[in-house]
């Protein structure tokens, strides 16, 4: 192969194989910042005690990890499970850089964050393919 075919076999493999787990990790970031966002309003302008704050964060990780595999494998439509633990560890890896950058919650929060992503993350999966699959049987 020429310099230029390998470049652009590297690019399609990159492409079609590598950035359906990014895309979903970031997505997954970007919706949980967006229902962070939402939930500081409703905290600032509402009478919610303080005290659910923290039901309201689990709900945030869980919902953004579930994003992040569903994105990931609307792209990508097979292997639902083993895919979207993929996206999940991409997004544990963005929210642990992120997160090392503010320094909050220590440890045990970060890896109880990482339980919480992986599995859900691979749930969205499996709903993604699962949907995708529905719609080509009819």
């Amino acid at each position: 192969l020429h310099e230029t075919e390998r470049v652009r076999t590297v690019w399609n493999v990159f492409v079609k194989v590598v950035s359906p787990f990014f895309f979903g990790g970031a997505f997954g970031f970007i919706f949980g910042i967006l229902l962070i966002t939402l939930f500081a309003v409703i905290f600032a302008y509402t009478s919610v005690p303080d005290t659910v704050m923290d039901l309201f964060v689990y709900g945030t990780v869980g919902l953004s990890a579930l994003s992040s595999g569903f994105t990931a494998l609307r792209v990508l439509k097979r292997d639902g499970m083993v895919n979207g633990l993929i996206s999940g560890v991409i997004l544990f890896l963005i929210h642990a850089t992120v997160g090392s950058f503010f320094g909050e919650g220590g440890v045990t929060k970060l890896l109880l964050f990482g339980a919480a992503e992986l599995p859900l993350a691979a749930l969205g999966g499996i709903l993604s393919v699962n949907m995708g699959s529905k719609k080509s049987r009819t």
